[in-house]
């Protein structure tokens, strides 16, 4: 029998609960026409005799274990590389697939699709079917999603059904390995963050023929554990890096679409921003002196990579009230209300409800009229 999925899971200091659930639900959700590529990008402790413990009495797992940590691009790149299947597909290591992706996919006839993407969850217990329809994209769509993916913004909705579409993530989207292979398509080895809305937005950019099937398959773990949550003293330089990387594809593919570039700043600019602030400046792992940490904010607010997102009317125009707030206080270089505000949550909640009331107000108004 021929491989027709290839499953990668990329692993790094993952708790070892959450392992045990990610390696047995991926053993569970698949035929035995896949394989399991599950590698290790050098943990500080015991994940890789965790799963090869799975290794030893499923002969469809892999198990790769780097000599030194070198992040999730290069794990996927090696999982590309190592596949041998007829579709590639993505999973976290402290997230579950809860439905069976290779029955589901059996279901359909997907020799005329490159890509096709599945419903997420954030509710483990959430059960998903057979899959009761699949949805084919037209060229236009694909492109509202390589928009969507660059800008990290819903550009899609609007003139598509609410299909549980996740354009910025890799996960629960398979991809044909030819397609992949033939177009050269890798992730970017020198980007620590966003590489999956990189990743997809160059493959959307090519037009893929495009299937999606709103079947809940896969379960996105909100852990605030996790390395995405934690004290980073690097995110600005990251930040800053994928940045120029996206506002390169921007210039190159959107420069005749004014509306895009004002997304870009409000949610991919103004979201760098807030993770800069979330997870180095304001971060309560953060020991630096409130002096040493105000010079570093007035250094990010004035930097000019940074300073379009605070433009007023791109912030007056962001749809998130958290993120809305924090563009505002830091056009004003607010230093010790946005201390505040990350220090005592309520204020993200209170502001937005109240800014959650004001609209249904003014909707009220405008319908009355």
């Amino acid at each position: 029998m021929g491989i027709k999925l290839s499953i990668g899971i990329a692993v790094y200091n993952i708790r070892e609960d959450f392992l045990r659930a990610c390696v047995e639900s991926v053993c569970k959700m698949c035929g035995d026409d896949a394989e399991i590529i599950i590698i290790d990008d050098c943990s500080t402790y015991n994940c890789s005799e965790i799963v090869s413990e799975y290794a030893q009495s499923d002969g469809r797992i892999r198990l790769l274990r780097f000599g030194r940590n070198r992040g999730i691009s290069a794990v996927r790149n090696k999982i590309i590389s190592l596949a041998r299947g007829e579709w590639i597909l993505f999973v976290d290591g402290d997230d579950m697939l809860i439905g069976n992706v290779s029955k589901i996919m059996q279901n359909f006839d997907l020799q005329n699709s490159d890509v096709v993407t599945f419903g997420i969850s954030r509710q483990e217990n959430e059960i998903a079917d057979c899959g009761a329809s699949i949805f084919h994209l037209s060229q236009k769509d694909v492109h509202a999603l390589s928009v969507s993916a660059l800008v990290r913004y819903d550009a899609y909705k609007g003139f598509l059904p609410d299909l549980n579409l996740h354009p910025c993530t890799v996960c629960a989207c398979a991809y044909r390995r030819s397609y992949l292979t033939d177009n050269g398509f890798l992730f970017d080895e020198n980007l620590r963050i966003a590489e999956d809305s990189v990743f997809n937005t160059n493959v959307f950019l090519k037009k893929p023929r495009y299937a999606h099937i709103p079947n809940t398959v896969y379960f996105y773990r909100l852990n605030p554990q996790s390395v995405m949550n934690r004290y980073n003293p690097k995110v600005k330089k990251w930040s800053d890096d994928y940045l120029n990387v996206t506002e390169e594809i921007l210039n190159k593919n959107f420069c005749s679409e004014k509306n895009v570039r004002g997304y870009f700043w409000i949610y991919r600019v103004g979201g760098a921003l807030y993770d800069i602030f979330e997870r180095d400046i304001f971060h309560h792992d953060n020991k630096k002196s409130a002096k040493v940490r105000k010079a570093e904010f007035l250094s990010v607010v004035s930097d000019e990579i940074y300073s379009p997102a605070m433009n007023g009317a791109n912030a007056d125009m962001c749809k998130y009230p958290n993120l809305r707030l924090i563009l505002k206080l830091a056009e004003k270089k607010r230093f010790s209300l946005i201390d505040f505000a990350f220090s005592h949550r309520f204020v993200f909640v209170l502001y937005g409800g109240i800014s959650r009331r004001l609209r249904d107000l003014t909707e009220r108004k405008v319908f009355k009229k």
